[in-house]
């Protein structure tokens, strides 16, 4: 009798502890293409929260895991550039001694296959004028002429019709004639209130 209770004794003092509670949880999961679900590999997988932001990358199969995350809610994000689009998956609950499981589908990357730049040889819109003031010079009157605005072919009359908002009747001639710009005429007051 002495002998098993000195064993139990024994027993108890060895353990330690009864039972040892986890107080972190996992997240594991797949990141696929959404048009043909090959596995993406190599993208990066975050998941951040309040209490804790953590990174890793997607093996060959596409497989990703977080073994110890501090129980939270988290938002999870998948991105590789030239790949798929950035994808984020918010509200994933981790708890602590849990598993979390997720699928992630993710959009294909849209590819740029050329970037054209175009400036017109000379700027109606001037930067740093605030005002709406348009110049023309000499050059781009000659060159506007074959616009024919107006009843004048040749004159200013052309270089004004190309002006952004104005207008010329057609069928007048000589000078004085009729110029409309945006909507109204020539002598009416116009106002512009945040740029309309």
């Amino acid at each position: 009798m002495l002998r098993i209770a000195f064993l139990t004794v024994a027993v108890l003092l060895v353990q330690g502890t009864w039972a040892l509670a986890g107080v972190t949880g996992s997240l594991n999961g797949t990141v696929l293409q959404e048009q043909t679900h090959a596995p993406v590999a190599q993208a990066k997988v975050t998941a951040s929260s309040a209490s804790q932001t953590s990174s890793t990358n997607t093996d060959n199969g596409g497989h990703f895991g977080f073994v110890s995350l501090v129980p939270d809610t988290y938002t999870v994000t998948v991105d590789k550039e030239g790949t798929i689009e950035t994808f984020v998956q918010r509200g994933v609950t981790v708890l602590a001694d849990q598993v979390q499981s997720l699928t992630i589908v993710a959009k294909p990357a849209i590819k740029t296959l050329a970037t054209v730049t175009t400036r017109a040889s000379t700027d109606l819109v001037k930067p740093g004028t605030t005002a709406n003031v348009y110049s023309v010079n000499p050059a781009a009157q000659a060159r506007s002429a074959v616009l024919g605005g107006g009843g004048g072919a040749n004159q200013g009359y052309s270089a004004i019709a190309a002006l952004p908002g104005a207008y010329i009747p057609p069928g007048q001639a000589g000078w004085f004639q009729v110029v409309n710009i945006r909507g109204g005429d020539y002598d009416q007051v116009g106002y512009e209130f945040d740029g309309v």
